[in-house]
This record gives C-alpha cells, structure tokens and sequence, in this order.
C-alpha cells in the first residue's frame, strides 16, 4: 500500500504523513482516537477504506480484512502472498 485513508489523525489532508507500524491497529477502521501520527486506517466510508496501491491501482479494503493479510499488504519485500480477490477495486 502506498496511500491510505484515515480518520483519526489530527493534520489536514494534503499533509502527508507516514502510519507507525509499531504502534498500528491492523483492523481496518480500528480504533485509535485522535492523534497527530495515524494509527488506524480507515476513513469516511462505511464498511470500510479506500486506498493506493504503489502501482497505482486504486482498492477498497473491507472492514472484515483480516489483520494478516493487512500486515502483508503494508510490509515491503515480505514474500506474503496477496489475492486481490481478498479486497474489492472499485473499477
């Protein structure tokens, strides 16, 4: 993943800014409170999150993502695999 969206940051949204890992709730739209470093992704969609792919390719993960596979897709160089039939592309 390159982009994410999340809700409980407290910066503007043109304010990039990289997730904690080491401190990351893998649950998608997991709670976190406000915070200036994000620690959850999830946003303002219900069910779930939208996101970017470092391809390019634009996904919706599901709120039922199970936090392994979240994990594999946040980790570079992991070797995890990765269906994309485990998330939905809005296209």
């Amino acid at each position: 993943l390159l982009v994410v969206e999340t809700e409980n940051a407290n910066l503007e949204w043109t304010n990039p800014i990289d997730l904690d890992r080491s401190k990351m709730n893998t649950r998608i739209g997991g709670a976190g409170g406000q915070a200036i470093i994000p620690t959850s992704i999830g946003g303002n969609h219900a069910g779930g999150a939208t996101v970017v792919f470092a391809d390019g390719t634009p996904g919706f993960l599901p709120a039922d993502l199970p936090p392994a596979l979240l994990e594999a897709m946040i980790t570079p160089n992991g070797g995890e695999p990765v269906n994309p039939s485990d998330y939905h592309l809005p296209y």
